[in-house]
């Protein structure tokens, strides 16, 4: 399923048969137009990087499908006849079942790019046909037949547009657990899910931890600033006590020297945390 098929390395260009979209039922090409990723096997024989091993183990039993459709009954009479399923459509479907599952998050079994804040970004049906290399009718085809079989799901979602309305956004598809079933993975899904899982938990909270972090230390610049402002700003000592005039511009300008010398402060001794930089001011003021 990841590589290039049988048709594609071996026959040549001029043989003229299959039907007019240069599909051949004995050489089905089954491989997607965008290899998936399957990491690197390094010296101690471990694989590094790359989709979990589970996915790629499903993508190398997808094809028993293609010659034995009896193995997914409803796959097989998702057309609604009687007769086998054809070939042609047979490869479609398998193709783009192997797209969706070259970016299933096994956490929640969702077609897509889960984001670190908890969002997930769907795919489209053009974006998938790309990977698969087929054409946007072909691929909503099989999609569909998916669909009618129960081996996928599809959920519609919308959003505001800013305008009082909504947009469509790319629908959440998502492959049921039973495909894994079907092929003899479901006790490895149950495994393989669980360690996702507690990994999905580690991002997420590290995630959070450095967005704590961002606020902390943009709320401590903006004290910070808010200090050097209020030092600067005539307006700041409008309702002062001391009397006006003279005595009102030395403060004024008392001001202005800490401003100065807190901002040098900044500079100079970076390694300080805005609290640190502020207790310093004020023990150079005692």
């Amino acid at each position: 399923m990841t590589g290039a098929s049988f048709s594609d390395q071996f026959l040549p260009k001029s043989v003229d048969f299959g039907n007019r979209c240069g599909h051949t039922p004995e050489l089905p090409d089954l491989s997607l137009r965008l290899p998936v990723n399957g990491g690197t096997v390094s010296d101690d024989k471990k694989r590094r990087g790359g989709i979990p091993g589970i996915l790629l183990a499903l993508l190398g039993r997808l094809d028993q499908y293609y010659w034995k459709p009896s193995i997914i009954p409803s796959l097989n009479l998702a057309n609604g006849s009687r007769r086998q399923q054809r070939s042609e459509r047979r490869e479609g479907c398998l193709k783009i079942l192997a797209a969706m599952v070259k970016f299933l998050d096994l956490t929640t079994l969702k077609v897509g790019i889960p984001q670190t804040s908890r969002e997930f970004q769907g795919l489209t049906i053009p974006f998938l046909a790309s990977h698969a290399g087929l054409s946007f009718s072909r691929a909503s085809r099989a999609m569909k037949d998916l669909q009618t079989a129960g081996l996928v799901t599809v959920a519609t979602r919308a959003e505001p547009d800013g305008e009082g309305g909504y947009r469509g956004v790319a629908a959440v598809k998502a492959i049921r657990k039973e495909v894994f079933a079907i092929f003899g993975l479901v006790r490895r899904l149950k495994y393989e899910r669980e360690r996702a899982s507690k990994r999905q938990a580690k991002k997420q909270q590290d995630w959070k931890a450095e967005q704590n972090n961002q606020k902390g230390t943009l709320g401590d610049l903006a004290r910070v600033k808010a200090l050097i402002q209020g030092l600067l700003d005539p307006e700041s000592k409008k309702h002062h006590s001391s009397p006006t005039g003279a005595a009102e511009s030395i403060e004024i300008q008392k001001n202005r020297a800490k401003a100065a010398r807190l901002r040098k402060l900044i500079e100079e001794r970076p390694e300080l945390t805005p609290d640190e930089v502020i207790l310093l001011l004020k023990n150079e003021a005692e």
